[in-house]
């Protein structure tokens, strides 16, 4: 094992790197509790030219031991199956109501019935099947989503939130954009898609800059447990297509 693995801890996460290649595979994110650290996070590197899982599962235990050991007890029996893999971004232009995902995203506002713009667009796509059940919703509040189904579109689900105007960054325009996307893979999760679209949310008619908005997009998304898998940001020009795959770039 020690040939194989490279291991070291920054504050409250542990690190395991390819010992001859140097990349980085596993990040197991720990808090401290009474009895030793409970985990609180794992994510396992899924591109397949920087690490080919396979089914060994002697590594599989050998890993374990050293995640248990850091831990201070036992691994749950269950661990492989809390692993989540990063979801694989990509940035395209196009139109996100032709998208053939498990869910598409929508900036809405905080009505949720269909203001204009891309929500606009997704309303009039999906048909009037979807404004009627989003009466039902009570609304959405800033920075959080909300689900529903697609109706007429070719995804399955809309999830709907609601991004922050752009005030000159003070007012906790970067904190709500951060939560639309964390919000978003929640709902996401909770019917179990694995592939989901976003616009680039608040670069419209907020007037979110869109290479600030990229960055932030790439990072949350990189960094929160999700099941999803795959993660389309379609955007609605070329300027916007280069912020977020500028973003996309700049993260592996």
């Amino acid at each position: 094992m020690n040939d194989k693995w490279f291991t070291f801890m920054e504050d409250d996460c542990l690190f395991l790197h390819r010992s001859w290649t140097g990349f980085g595979i596993y990040e197991v994110t720990f808090a401290a509790k009474e009895t030793g650290f409970l985990i609180t996070s794992v994510h396992v590197e899924s591109d397949p030219d920087i690490y080919k899982r396979d089914s060994d599962m002697g590594e599989r235990e050998q890993l374990r031991e050293i995640i248990a050991h850091v831990a201070g007890e036992p691994m749950p029996p269950l661990l492989p199956i809390l692993i989540q893999s990063k979801p694989q971004l990509e940035a395209v232009l196009g139109d996100i109501t032709t998208e053939k995902v498990d869910a598409i995203v929508t900036a809405a506002d905080t009505v949720l019935l269909g203001g204009g713009g891309v929500d606009m667009a997704i309303h009039r796509a999906a048909g009037p099947e979807l404004r009627s059940h989003c009466r039902s919703l009570d609304g959405c509040a800033l920075g959080r989503a909300k689900i529903t189904p697609g109706f007429r579109l070719a995804a399955q689900w809309v999830i709907h939130t609601v991004g922050p105007k752009w005030q000159g960054g003070s007012h906790g325009e970067p904190v709500l954009l951060e939560s639309c996307y964390r919000e978003c893979l929640a709902r996401a999760d909770e019917v179990g898609a694995e592939s989901v679209a976003f616009p680039a949310i608040a670069t419209g008619a907020h007037k979110y800059p869109r290479t600030a908005a990229a960055k932030i997009a790439i990072s949350t998304v990189r960094k929160t447990p999700t099941k999803v898998r795959e993660v389309r940001f379609v955007c609605f020009d070329v300027p916007t297509l280069k912020a977020y795959q500028k973003a996309i770039g700049e993260a592996k």
